[in-house]
This record gives C-alpha cells, sequence and structure tokens, in this order.
C-alpha cells in the first residue's frame, strides 16, 4: 500500500513543470513555442497578446498585442502541466524612439529614463547650449515628461531668499492658515449696470464665455471695492494691530543650485585643558542658523531645501559651572512656484527666556535678545515664526522693496520702528 502512495505523490510531482524562463515578446511580433501532444492552453489576458494552437505543426504561435505582463498556461496528453510568464514589451528598434534616444545622448547632463514602457527625461543640463537643446527637444516631444532641473551654470538664474523673523501672536498665528499668496495684492474695484443697445452699438457677443447678450438685466447699477493681500502685507497689519513684531528681515541672494546662509547669535567661551597641562579657551556658538539651498526647477518653480537650527543656553544641564546648551532644528524641501512662503514655528520655548539674567549681554543679541526681553513671550504668549519665501530673479522683475507689499497710502509706515509690543521693551 505504502509503494502505492509513493508512486502516487511521484506522477503528481512530474505533472506540474517547474515555471521556466519568461517568454518575452514584442508588440507587432510573434513567436512559436514547440508543444509536441498539447491538448489546451490559456492565457491570463487577452488583451496583451494572441494565442493559436497549430496542431499540424504541434506548435502554439503567440502575437504581441499590448505591453504588459501576464502568463501562459500549457496542458498536454500525458498529463503534463507548463507555466510561463509572458512578457511583452514595445519595439525596442521604433525608429521614433531611436530617434529620441540620439537626441538625448547629444544633451550633456540629461539622461533618458524607461520605466514600465513610459520615458521621461531626468537630470540637469551640462551647460547653456545644453539647456538649449533640451529646450528645443521639448518643443518637439510636448507630450514628452520632464523631470530635469536648471543647473548652476554661468547663466543660472539668480534666486532671491526673503526671510522674516517675527514674534507672532499665538492667537493671530491661528489665521495664516489661509492661502493668502493665492490673494490679489492689490485694490479691487468693479462696476457694473445695464447699457442701451442701439444700430450704432450691438448687444450680441459670439464666443464670450457666460451671458453673451446685453443688456446684462442686472437692474440697478452694481458697485465693488476689495482689498487683497499677500502673506507680507497680512504681517504688516497684523503689526500695527500689536499682534506681530517684525524682529529681522534678512535677504539673501544666491545662485541656483547654491546655498546661502544667515546667522544670528553669539559665543560662549570654554576653558579646555590641553595634554600638556596647558588652558586653552574655545567658543560654542549659540543663536539662529538660517541654510537654504534653492534651485530653479522647470515650468518657472523652485525646489528649496531650508534648515533653521535655534541653540540657546540650559543650566539646568551645566556641568562643572559651565552651560549646557538647547538645541532644535528644522529641516524641509519644498517645491513650489516663485513667492510661495514657507513658515516654520515653535523652535524656541519661552520657559529658557530666563537665562536673560544669568549671561551678561544676552539680552542685546539679535532675534534671541529681543525675544528674551519680550514680556508677552516669557507668559507664552507669543511665538518665534520663521518665513521664508523664495524669488525667481529675471532680467525683467523689479527691484524689491521692502514697501512693495503696502499701499501707496502708507508707504512711509516701515520708515521708523513701531513699538508693536510696548511692554516687550
Amino acid at each position: 500500500m505504502k509503494r502505492h502512495w509513493i508512486a502516487l505523490m511521484l506522477s503528481a510531482g512530474f505533472s506540474f513543470a517547474a515555471a521556466a524562463d519568461p517568454i518575452e515578446l514584442t508588440i507587432g511580433h510573434t513567436q512559436l513555442l514547440s508543444t509536441p501532444e498539447i491538448t489546451r492552453v490559456a492565457l491570463g489576458d487577452g488583451a496583451l497578446a494572441e494565442v493559436r494552437v497549430l496542431e499540424e505543426q504541434e506548435e502554439v504561435l503567440l502575437i504581441g498585442r499590448a505591453s504588459g505582463m501576464t502568463d501562459l498556461r500549457l496542458w498536454f496528453s500525458d498529463g503534463r502541466r507548463e507555466h510561463k510568464d509572458l512578457i511583452v514589451k514595445k519595439d525596442g528598434n521604433d525608429p521614433n524612439a531611436a530617434i529620441l534616444r540620439y537626441l538625448v545622448d547629444e544633451i550633456a547632463g540629461v539622461d533618458l529614463i524607461e520605466i514600465n514602457d513610459s520615458l521621461f527625461l531626468s537630470g540637469s543640463a551640462a551647460s547653456p547650449n545644453d539647456q538649449k537643446r533640451l529646450n528645443r527637444l521639448l518643443e518637439g516631444y510636448p507630450d514628452l515628461a520632464n523631470f530635469t532641473e536648471l543647473g548652476a551654470s554661468d547663466t543660472a538664474p539668480t534666486i532671491r531668499i526673503e526671510a522674516r523673523f517675527v514674534e507672532l501672536r499665538k492667537t493671530a498665528l491661528e489665521q495664516i492658515g489661509l492661502d493668502w499668496n493665492t490673494r490679489s495684492p492689490a485694490i479691487s474695484f468693479s462696476y457694473a449696470s445695464d447699457l442701451i443697445v442701439n444700430d450704432f452699438f450691438r448687444g450680441d457677443f459670439p464666443g464670450l464665455p457666460g451671458n453673451d447678450q446685453l443688456p446684462l438685466n442686472i437692474g440697478t447699477s452694481t458697485r465693488f471695492l476689495g482689498l487683497g493681500l499677500s502673506l507680507s502685507a497680512f504681517i504688516d497689519l497684523l503689526g500695527q494691530a500689536g499682534d506681530a513684531n517684525i524682529i529681522a528681515e534678512p535677504m539673501l541672494s544666491t545662485i541656483s543650485g547654491s546655498s546661502a546662509e544667515f546667522k544670528a547669535g553669539g559665543e560662549v567661551p570654554f576653558p579646555v585643558q590641553g595634554v600638556d597641562g596647558e588652558t586653552t579657551v574655545e567658543f560654542k556658538e549659540y543663536g539662529i542658523l538660517l541654510k537654504v539651498a534653492p534651485k530653479a526647477a522647470s515650468q518657472n518653480l523652485i525646489s528649496t531645501q531650508i534648515e533653521v537650527e535655534v541653540s540657546d543656553i540650559d543650566d539646568s544641564v551645566a556641568v562643572l559651572g559651565l552651560p549646557g546648551f538647547t538645541v532644535r532644528n528644522a529641516s524641509t524641501h519644498m517645491r513650489g512656484p516663485s513667492g510661495r512662503t514657507l513658515i516654520i514655528a515653535g523652535l524656541i520655548d519661552s520657559k529658557n527666556s530666563t537665562v536673560m539674567n544669568q549671561v551678561p549681554g544676552l539680552s542685546r543679541l539679535p532675534v534671541l535678545g529681543h525675544l528674551f526681553k519680550s514680556t508677552r513671550f516669557q507668559n507664552d504668549e507669543t511665538e518665534l515664526v520663521v518665513m521664508v519665501t523664495p524669488y525667481l530673479d529675471t532680467d525683467d522683475s523689479p527691484t524689491a522693496l521692502p514697501t512693495n507689499d503696502l499701499m501707496p497710502n502708507a508707504s512711509n509706515a516701515r520708515a521708523t520702528p513701531l513699538p508693536l509690543l510696548k511692554d516687550s521693551q
């Protein structure tokens, strides 16, 4: 009895052949498989390929229809079964694809990537001439996905970084959740009224969206007056209301692909004893460090790597009379149009402001000194907010001025410092 079970197991084991190497097929091409004594065939996805059994020749004919992957199962008269993976690809010798590869090979720094039969461009043009070739290529292939970025060459654009360090009331911080960049930084006015039509003034406007005929039937005259604000102007209005205090407004410029830094802080001396017993003094930096690395991308977008680090003195971890340090940092990568603002908050704890009475000269430091003197900040009513806005400078872009976001009749509002937080003095 045991002998019959072993024979049955062996016959079952040989009836299912292990999956062999996948069959690769090209769209529009055929391939023949030698299949003696075949009785049945099945294809997983008939949209990818067509299968025909040639009984007299004892062969199976495969015809590629569309790119993709499926499986093929074969049954034979002796009980054998075979399972094969079928991969259908595009024709690698496609004349259009060959021309595209040739053109991309002529552009230094740019690669043509193929994933799942999809083509896209990646990399960065190595020179201005290569960038021109890339632009001409994209004009000829408008549907080609382009993920290239502008490199840091002699003609790379200049990117201006406008940063703001603002002490902002926490209740006002919740109001910045609106997308202020989508609002027009100007005054808008409109007037609409029914008009009288006659033989000289026709009332039909074919091709226009909406109501294309006059009169409009809106009754009496209608007027509208609105004020759109950018985020920068909104912060200025908060400052005039006493809810914000602009501590510093550094402006940095760098070439696309390079980096720029802004530091505000001080140094603490530390005695260090050398091997020979001599004592030297080393200085430990602390304060605020803002580092940005912008890079111009396609379609007038800017890809910016931003790092902010805030370090302050912490006497609670002092060792041998030497103070310790508390370090907080944030790093992010943003990609957006020119003028998009990123806000970072929560990097400074108001409880650490008590060190102002223990470290001489700390209250006179830029940015941090103002915060540590602020009564509202010590009472946890305000918070330091870092706002970073990259702009793509072009030959026709206007020169940025601090009063660009203000109304004409308020152009002198920032000529002198405003006493925004009176109890912070």
